[in-house]
């Protein structure tokens, strides 16, 4: 009976010393991670960026997914993106909040960091197409159309331009707002332009300029109808255009030199009678 007394005594004295062992890691372990915060922050206040950004990363890794680590992963974010420009130690910060932030908005807006830092910074396409992806079915149907143009752009720069004017078909399908209705528009007649399909081109740029006259203008929508027509030969059309467009462009002059030029071609025609200037 005795030695039973005994031992229950020492399993709660071992259990006792156990949950204090545990207590005092835990709270030094909090302690360290908080005075390693406060020195990324001094290191801040210093503009020491490239120390902040280490000491930071060096917390988000001693407990992933903890409040401060989290906080961590926000604030080196916004160092690597901004300060110091290192875009793939952006990226990893910004993965480490859609891996462990349990905001889903949050996870959403990290992702989106992700997919348009690949686009913009990087340049690396591909990849920019595969982060999109990964977000673009959890928004609603009304804020994905930037993403889609976004996404027909990267195709675009691969040279996959089938795949670009099948996004940009189905941003046309969604009724996105008129801004980037006409970005969207805009790109698709470029994109025709550039693989020689005039016709269409010139569709759709004909279009814009009834539709959006002063966005048009100040895209120069005119100038990129003009060269369509010259491509086609229907030459008298395209110095109509450029004569509409000249008052207000940049530089006339250069539009004026397009017209004498168009106007020269005219005349060297089989079969001209000349061309009064």
């Amino acid at each position: 009976m005795s030695a039973r007394k005994i031992n229950t005594k020492q399993i709660i004295v071992l259990f006792s010393l156990s949950f204090l062992f545990l207590a005092v890691s835990s709270g030094c372990n909090m302690s360290f991670q908080s005075m390693q915060y406060s020195a990324a922050q001094k290191a801040l206040e210093r503009r020491n960026y490239r120390e902040a950004l280490e000491i930071l990363f060096r917390v988000m890794k001693k407990d992933p997914g903890k409040p401060l680590a989290l906080e961590s992963a926000r604030k080196a974010a916004r160092i690597a993106q901004f300060e110091i420009k290192d875009y793939l130690k952006a990226i990893e910060c910004y993965r480490y909040i859609v891996l462990y932030s349990p905001n889903a908005s949050e996870r959403i807006s990290a992702q989106k960091s992700i997919g348009n830092l690949y686009f913009e910074k990087l340049l690396d396409y591909a990849q920019a197409i595969i982060e999109i992806n990964r977000f673009l079915p959890l928004l609603p149907s009304k804020e994905r159309s930037p993403y889609r143009l976004l996404l027909a752009k990267a195709e675009s720069n691969l040279n996959n331009f089938d795949q670009a004017l099948i996004e940009i078909e189905g941003i046309i399908k969604e009724n996105p707002s008129q801004e980037v209705l006409f970005e969207t528009l805009l790109f698709k007649g470029h994109i025709l332009q550039s693989e020689k399909k005039l016709e269409g081109a010139i569709s759709v740029f004909n279009l814009l300029i009834k539709k959006y006259p002063h966005r048009a203008k100040k895209e120069n929508v005119g100038l990129s109808l003009a060269i369509c027509l010259e491509e086609k030969g229907e030459f008298s059309k395209a110095i109509n255009i450029l004569e509409t467009i000249k008052n207000f462009y940049p530089t006339p002059d250069f539009v004026q030199t397009r017209i004498n030029r168009l106007k020269d071609r005219m005349e060297n025609l089989p079969g001209a009678q000349g061309f009064k200037r």
